[in-house]
């Protein structure tokens, strides 16, 4: 790659060079290829760069300050370390996140991208609540009419929203030393 360097603002443009390449008085045939171009030099102040077709040269300004590059939430969730940290703690707090995406990734996301980046990760681990209640219940459904003797029933609220399910078996006890007649599940710690 050729060396970037300053041009003064009244220096003749140059022939059009490579899109990965800049230099003094450089023309380019888009702005997207400048653009590459100026993100790829970087120890930069400011320059002049001719685009062909553009009537006026443009002053474009490089930061000196270095940036960390920013992750989106849907690059956050396909990242597999990401994803066996969440899957590892759920309840794993959004600071938490952004400190090990800063920390091993060198990019930086914002609080509120992190929590949404946990919540699909979730979502796509252990699928969401909803549809696990109404698989529940199928399941229970199911249960009831293979097992005609057994008792089976699951509660809603008047919102309804899972309380509680209730299965009973009268003769679980014949098939199992040790079983037991009755199972439940409620809803306290969904």
């Amino acid at each position: 790659m050729a060396s970037i360097a300053p041009s003064p603002s009244s220096s003749p443009p140059a022939s059009v060079v490579k899109t990965d390449s800049i230099v003094t008085g450089a023309c380019f045939p888009d702005q997207k290829s400048c653009t590459k171009a100026m993100r790829q030099g970087m120890p930069l102040r400011s320059y002049n760069a001719k685009i062909t077709g553009a009537s006026t040269e443009r002053l474009l300004y490089r930061s000196l300050q270095l940036r960390r590059s920013r992750l989106t939430a849907s690059q956050v969730r396909e990242d597999e370390l990401i994803r066996s940290l969440v899957a590892s703690d759920p309840r794993i707090s959004g600071h938490v996140l952004v400190e090990h995406i800063k920390r091993i990734r060198g990019a930086t996301i914002s609080l509120n991208e992190a929590y949404r980046s946990r919540t699909l990760i979730l979502e796509e681990l252990y699928g969401s609540l909803e549809e696990g209640v109404q698989k529940l219940e199928s399941l229970l459904l199911m249960w009831k009419t293979k097992n005609p003797t057994s008792h089976v029933d699951c509660d809603f609220n008047e919102d309804g929203e899972f309380v509680r399910a209730f299965v009973s078996h009268p003769y679980a006890p014949l098939y199992e030393k040790c079983g037991q007649r009755i199972c439940g599940v409620d809803g306290a710690f969904s």
